[in-house]
């Protein structure tokens, strides 16, 4: 399975500043949440930052602990995400994908643009994606029917991932998944 995650936060206030992503913190339990996943799942990071801040990212990354720091792919619009995870899941078309997200909203919208400007990686993905909404504690309501599942997960802690994975199969067992 690939999964596509990211364990800090930083305002929108500080956009791209460099200094504000070296200096964030890691949320609480991400950097345990996301070791515990990469024992059965390939973890790699898609970020909308400048593709000049991957080498700062990554040493963030490896600073605090997280695993497999050499697999950020930054993204010039969020659709990009899903081009960059389908690409690396390319090899397995039973590898499922699970994509945390803190902007779920965006995310669907990227992928409806993403279905009418590249139909061939939208079907690809739309049969093995989960979207995973990070720090909500229901998942959103959209006015349309999605085409591939969106959970919640309100935070990094133990029991909320516990909840998740008892709730998606895509996230049990040894089922090939990129994060």
């Amino acid at each position: 399975m690939v999964c596509a995650a990211f364990g800090e936060r930083v305002s929108f206030a500080s956009g791209h500043d460099a200094e504000a992503q070296q200096n964030a913190v890691p949320m609480p339990d991400a950097v345990l949440a996301l070791n515990q996943l990469a024992k059965q799942h390939t973890i790699v990071y898609t970020t909308c930052r400048h593709q000049e801040s991957r080498q700062g990212t990554q040493d963030w990354l490896a600073r605090h602990g997280f695993p497999e720091p050499e697999r950020v792919y930054c993204c010039p619009h969020y659709d990009w995400k899903y081009k960059y995870i389908e690409e690396i899941a390319e090899k397995s078309q039973k590898m499922k994908i699970v994509l945390f997200d803190d902007q779920a909203e965006m995310m669907v919208k990227a992928f409806r643009h993403l279905a009418k400007m590249d139909h061939r990686i939208a079907l690809s993905l739309v049969l093995r994606l989960t979207l995973v909404a990070f720090g909500q504690a229901e998942p959103p309501a959209f006015p349309m029917r999605l085409p591939f599942p969106v959970l919640a997960l309100p935070s990094w802690q133990e029991e909320d991932i516990a909840v998740l994975v008892s709730s998606s199969s895509s996230l049990q067992g040894n089922v090939p998944t990129v994060f």
